[in-house]
């Protein structure tokens, strides 16, 4: 029921829009969980996000919002959910990949604390670790601890 909606979100806030097929076919990997997020005002729809699942990680596979949500921390609050989560335990990585163009993708990404950690192609490779994953790192002694 709430897939019309979903294709309205993805046709708006979209550079390379998925249809409603290519949306179906990756929630229905037993890996991949998609989350919808709502305006609590008007109790609408203003985005959603398809994530999947892994050992140590979560990666964002696609994160659409409302153009008219963008300047009013719809991004934010999603991205936020997801980094809800993570666990010490478990998954402490979220990553995400974004093409090159896609300069408010990567902005956005910077602003709620990932960064960009490699390329390939015409992709950028964001992650956001949990504070405690990066102390674990700095006690093993793997990698520097800079501020």
């Amino acid at each position: 029921r709430d897939v019309p909606t979903l294709m309205e979100i993805e046709r708006l806030g979209s550079t390379d829009p998925w249809t409603e097929v290519d949306l179906l076919k990756h929630l229905k990997c037993r890996n991949k969980i998609g989350v919808v997020c709502t305006d609590r005002d008007r109790k609408e729809f203003f985005g959603y996000a398809v994530y999947e699942l892994h050992k140590s990680r979560i990666h964002i596979e696609r994160l659409c919002v409302d153009p008219a949500s963008r300047r009013r921390h719809g991004p934010t609050a999603m991205i936020n959910r997801l980094k809800d989560k993570l666990s010490n335990q478990r998954r402490r990585l979220l990553t995400a990949d974004v093409h090159e163009s896609q300069l408010a993708v990567q902005l956005t990404l910077a602003h709620c604390g990932f960064v960009a950690t490699g390329m390939d192609g015409e992709t950028i490779r964001f992650e956001y670790q949990t504070a405690a994953s990066l102390q674990a790192v700095r006690e093993d002694g793997y990698g520097e601890w800079t501020t």
